[in-house]
């Protein structure tokens, strides 16, 4: 009965592969270095140059958040346990571990789907972005409630209400998407976790990438308007401010590529670091159909994404690289004052 509890200790090494614990201990550990080392530098830089101050920082500051987390707590957490075995010996410490690794990993995926909707409202709606992000008031509701969604649905098998953490050997982690099929709870909540992720984010860029595609055509005939108006050997004033603004549009295209490359980038290493994870754990959520040891791998390719987003942020945000460089200058100096 998926409803049915259990108080029974378990051993660690029952059904994990020699294979998937070393795949388990050198992802863990490798990844929750480069993760906590990554993203706590990303998050001391947004501070160090208050670029909170500004609402799409913040969204990043709480993506940074949710990768420190992971990295920091759950990451060593399962490898003391791959390596000794020792830390989950009682189902109560299983589940409450279990619990916050499943809250912050929902947590960080609704966080794609506040800062798609930033982005959307900043360039398609500047007066919805406006209303939405010029108080903090809103900005603080934003975050209470993005933090407490999967919190109160992954409550329910905490609580025995629907569903209940088990755990999985081979997985060193208990988990509440039980039985062979994803029916139930865990069908509730990948689809839940589905539909209110994929449409916002696909609806979000591809709006984006339309205006995009719209401001590359105008640059385009701007162009052509400025070669014909000079070939013709006479500009009128309103030509020569045409001029003027091809340059602006120029200086917008350089802007509008970035900013295409970081939305190109967060949907390339979302979608290869989580959607192959999401989509096996629906398949295959007790690891009975599918290869123990594929699975392991799909799990740690999607945890690479904790210390590859610090990496993005730090070579596509101007603001956040400028911001690093000061604060590694500052460091610098406090380290080797300079001598007169």
């Amino acid at each position: 009965m998926e409803n049915a509890t259990h108080n029974t200790s378990y051993d660690v090494t029952i059904g994990a592969t020699d294979t998937q614990l070393v795949v388990i201990k050198t992802c863990t550990v490798t990844i929750a270095i480069l993760g906590t080392f990554g993203n706590t530098i990303m998050i001391s830089a947004i501070l160090y140059g208050k670029l909170y101050k500004f609402s799409i920082y913040v969204k990043i500051l709480n993506l940074l958040v949710c990768n420190l987390i992971h990295c920091a707590i759950f990451l060593p957490l399962i490898a003391i346990q791959a390596f000794t075995g020792r830390l989950i010996t009682e189902n109560i410490v299983c589940s409450l571990i279990s619990y916050g690794l499943f809250c912050n990993l929902g947590t960080e995926l609704f966080g794609y789907v506040c800062i798609s909707f930033n982005r959307y409202a900043c360039i398609i709606n500047q007066k919805l972005y406006n209303k939405l992000y010029g108080s903090p008031y809103l900005l603080i509701i934003e975050w209470i409630i993005s933090w407490s969604i999967y919190p109160v649905i992954l409550a329910f098998p905490l609580f025995g209400i629907f569903s209940h953490y088990e755990y999985a050997p081979m997985k060193l982690v208990c988990h509440p998407f039980l039985g062979v099929d994803c029916t139930g709870y865990c069908l509730f909540v990948f689809l839940f976790a589905i539909l209110t992720t994929v449409p916002v984010i696909g609806f979000c860029y591809l709006q984006i990438i339309l205006v995009y595609v719209k401001l590359q055509r105008k640059i385009a005939s701007s162009r052509d308007n400025s070669k014909n108006s000079t070939g013709s050997g006479s500009q009128t004033s309103i030509e020569r401010k045409s001029g003027h603004g091809s340059k602006y549009m120029t200086h917008r295209k350089k802007a509008e590529i970035k900013m295409a490359f970081i939305i190109l980038a967060i949907i390339l290493f979302f979608g290869m670091c989580r959607l192959p994870f999401i989509t096996l754990y629906i398949y295959d959520p007790s690891m009975v159909k599918v290869d123990p040891l594929i699975h392991t791998l799909v799990i740690y390719i999607g945890s690479n994404l904790n210390w590859i987003n610090p990496i993005i942020y730090a070579l596509t945000n101007t603001q956040i690289r400028h911001s690093l460089q000061s604060m590694v200058i500052a460091w610098k100096r406090k380290i080797f004052p300079p001598k007169f």
